[in-house]
């Protein structure tokens, strides 16, 4: 029994030391540059774009628009309540969409309320999405730390039409 829990313990640490902030990540802007973080250079050649699924990537006139999203919210409740998949995010094309038609993928950070998710969609929704957002943090309401920007994304099938 001893020995067990010694082992359990000791593969915890090993994973708390090797898996946690170690990992390093480069965000993107739609013009292609790349911004390091964790001390990682990476560039738009060696990266290219987030390939997403492709009922994630608008092809109308309007454009495609993949927008990373980071947010501090006021309580667990707000961060709840702005990344439930059944929220209205806005009206385009004559419809309601939500959330959940957009999002690409989310990451909760385990350090309070904070939250990070990246949308992919039709160009002017997207860009109220994130006009909305950036209100409720300038009112203080939900949000109080909001960074919106820009992301090349490309449908799975960018790749297979070279």
């Amino acid at each position: 029994m001893k020995t067990l829990v010694y082992l359990l313990v000791l593969s915890t640490l090993t994973a708390l030391s090797v898996g946690c902030a170690s990992t390093n990540s480069v965000q993107k802007g739609a013009d292609g540059a790349s911004e390091a973080m964790g001390g990682v250079e990476a560039s738009a050649e060696e990266e290219g774009p987030e390939l997403i699924a492709d009922q994630l990537f608008w092809t109308g006139p309007e454009g495609n628009l993949g927008m990373d999203l980071f947010a501090k919210f006021n309580s667990t409740e707000e961060l709840y309540a702005t990344l439930d998949l059944n929220a209205e995010i806005g009206q385009f094309d004559g419809r309601a969409w939500k959330l959940g038609e957009v999002l690409v993928y989310v990451d909760l950070n385990a350090n309070g309320n904070v939250a990070s998710w990246l949308v992919s969609g039709p160009k002017p929704l997207i860009e109220a999405y994130a006009d909305k957002l950036q209100t409720m943090a300038k009112d203080d309401k939900a949000i109080y730390s909001f960074n919106a920007t820009p992301y090349e994304v490309a449908p799975s099938a960018f790749f297979e039409a070279e």
